[in-house]
């Protein structure tokens, strides 16, 4: 064990916690960043970033297919599906190296490990060979992000039950896919896949997919992705999802009726949870309700000197809400602080096709 004094320090590398670390060291902080993974976090790595580098093959594989509409022929269309993986881990990996580029440039100190918060202002770190240091910090920002939300009683396992980071590398093209669950995910994987040539169904528990769009927009592009050729069911729940082999069957139950699955692939797509388990928080008096970290308008949480920003505080769950937290936490954390953090005018959209946009408050 070895003790170390630090300035301020950033628990997470996401788009929260790099751009927090780079404002930091901007206003002339000395700053220290902490990451179990990658850096650019679940983002850049297996998130936003290269789910939009899948669905940019998509939206080059439905021109090709609609090409005559353009007046221009092509011959026939030929997936080389590990290829698509390929591209899309290439552009994780290139922007993943250009954050650690940005930490060198704004002389932020990475250190890698598991982080756990403790009394005191001070942070136990666990690399990976098991050596632990303590560190002791004036300034905290924490920004640990969330994980794909577990279905109760089943397990991922890569091959043929998948998180939406199993399936991101996946190099197999399925031929029949259930999406559990029609959220952002769901929708934006049901649309990928369609475009690949995969059968594709999504049952939705709620009565609408996009449970967060207003109703008129999510049924509107329900009914294009029915003429797309995507099975959607909403109001329904799964029973008796489980592995056999090298193919997955359920149960899909809803409006009085029932219908058994079978296929060789199922996405669980059923929401995300914050990771603010197991890291200290209570025990370093951190304030919680319901998992997510009590903040004020300047992302301070109830303990002094420690900042909460992305997907463990409210608000929804989006990279450039992460980011602007970011900023927000980090110029209050220097003293330098000209706003607030607002909610009611962020935007958000889903990259099916038609891609669905939305700004401001909701009905």
């Amino acid at each position: 064990m070895t003790n170390q004094a630090c300035d301020l320090m950033v628990l997470g590398s996401g788009p929260g916690g790099y751009v927090a670390a780079i404002r930091a060291s901007q206003l002339g902080r000395n700053v220290t960043i902490v990451e179990r993974d990658s850096l650019g976090g679940i983002c850049l790595n297996w998130g936003c970033i290269p789910s939009k580098a899948l669905l940019k093959s998509a939206q080059v594989c439905w021109e090709i297919k609609h090409a005559e509409s353009f007046g221009l022929q092509t011959g026939p269309l030929k997936i080389d599906f590990p290829k698509v993986i390929e591209r899309s881990r290439g552009v994780a990996d290139k922007l993943s190296g250009g954050v650690t580029y940005l930490m060198k440039k704004n002389k932020v100190t990475v250190v890698k490990g598991n982080g756990k918060v403790e009394k005191g202002n001070k942070l136990l770190v666990t690399g990976a060979d098991g050596k632990q240091t303590t560190y002791t910090y004036k300034d905290l920002i924490i920004a640990t992000g969330a994980r794909a939300r577990p279905f109760p009683g089943l397990e991922v396992d890569g091959e043929v039950i998948h998180s939406y980071r199993t399936l991101l590398d996946n190099r197999r093209l399925p031929q029949k896919l259930l999406i559990v669950g029609g959220g952002v995910i769901g929708i934006e994987f049901a649309y990928f896949f369609n475009s690949m040539g995969v059968q594709v169904t999504v049952v939705e528990m709620l009565d609408q997919i996009l449970p967060f769009e207003d109703t008129e927009v999510a049924k509107e592009l329900e009914k294009i992705l029915k003429k797309q050729g995507i099975n959607i069911v909403t109001s329904a729940s799964i029973k008796d999802l489980k592995r056999n082999g090298k193919t997955a069957s359920a149960t899909i139950s809803g409006q009085g009726q029932e219908e058994k699955w079978t296929g060789d692939c199922c996405l669980v797509s059923i929401g995300v949870i914050p990771n603010t388990d197991n890291i200290g928080l209570e025990s370093a008096g951190i304030r919680m309700d319901r998992g997510l970290i009590q903040v004020d308008e300047f992302m301070r949480a109830s303990v002094p000197n420690h900042f909460a920003i992305g997907d463990i505080v409210r608000g929804p769950q989006l990279a450039h809400k992460a980011s602007h937290e970011g900023l927000v936490a980090a110029e209050a954390a220097c003293g330098k602080a000209h706003h607030g953090m607002r909610y009611d005018n962020i935007p958000s959209c889903i990259y099916c096709q038609p891609q669905v946009a939305s700004i401001g408050m909701t009905e």
